[in-house]
């Protein structure tokens, strides 16, 4: 999960990556106050050869309880910060600073190249830290784990609400936002003077939990600890093997080989064996 795409940016490398987070580390004490702990790099920093952009998330309450703003502010104050680089971008409905930052080789000397940091709140860390982590020991990235996670919870526990010809007029479901936790969201196909809307709109969007572990628990009725829950294949084996998504697994995985066409994202090749099998036993 990432901002806009900056154009003077690249990749870093392994070798570059501790003594440029050593100077980034510095330059987030500086901008919002903050120490090791408070924010986390999140997604494939540190862990792959190589990266497109470094994810901070940064504890929002902290920041604002030591600089004694509140959460406009602190974007106020990171727009400021930022507002003269040749290149900055705020991404408001995803709360994303998106800024080139200067990569240092392994010794420490600064390069002529940049790579993207994207500074984002969060009410929890260690919820960012997991939902946007990337398994350094699967070639899978973390969009492939969330989004399977996503199409569970849209199917996990659902209320429809319908008019007297059945056609739907509201709908309540979970929602898996791996920054921020687990919602329940109700949207509404309702529109003026009894009209029914072609698209449903958001009407409430409600935080259940941001503990990692309890949402396994909810979604997946995993009890263990959720850092057994770390790429695509470890979804899938839950989901194969609880009879509560019998009648409903297949609607999830289609909902989610959609999501990862529709995206461009790789993904475990068994569940688009099982998906093809399953669409063979229907035609027969």
């Amino acid at each position: 999960m990432g901002g806009k795409a900056l154009k003077t940016v690249g990749r870093i490398h392994k070798e570059e990556m501790e003594t440029t987070y050593e100077v980034l580390r510095e330059h987030i004490y500086q901008a919002l106050g903050l120490v090791i702990g408070e924010y986390v790099p999140c997604g494939s920093f540190l862990v792959r050869e190589s990266c497109g952009d470094i994810d901070i998330a940064f504890d929002v309450n902290v920041a604002m309880k030591r600089l004694g703003l509140d959460k406009e502010g602190i974007t106020k104050r990171l727009n400021d910060l930022y507002v003269t680089l040749p290149e900055y971008n705020y991404s408001k409905g995803l709360d994303i600073h998106s800024i080139p930052f200067p990569i240092f080789d392994k010794d420490g000397k600064r390069t002529d190249r940049y790579v993207q940091v994207d500074l984002m709140p969060v009410e929890n860390v260690q919820m960012a830290k997991w939902g946007m982590l990337t398994d350094g020991n699967s070639p899978w990235k973390s969009a492939t784990r969330n989004g399977l996670i996503r199409a569970i919870a849209k199917y996990r526990d659902t209320n429809v609400r319908t008019n007297e010809n059945g056609s739907v007029l509201e709908f309540d479901r979970l929602y898996f936002d791996q920054r921020h936790g687990l919602f329940r969201m109700t949207r509404s196909y309702e529109g003026k003077n009894g009209r029914i809307n072609k698209n449903p709109k958001t009407i409430s969007k409600n935080l259940i939990t941001n503990n990692p572990s309890m949402i396994v628990k909810l979604l997946m009725d995993y009890t263990e600890t959720h850092w057994d829950i770390l790429n695509a294949n470890d979804v899938w084996s839950v989901l194969m093997e609880n009879t509560y998504f019998d009648d409903r697994r297949f609607a999830i995985i289609k909902e989610y080989i959609d999501e990862m066409e529709r995206e461009g994202f790789d993904y475990p090749s068994e569940i688009k064996e099982w998906y093809n099998e399953q669409l063979e036993d229907d035609c027969k």
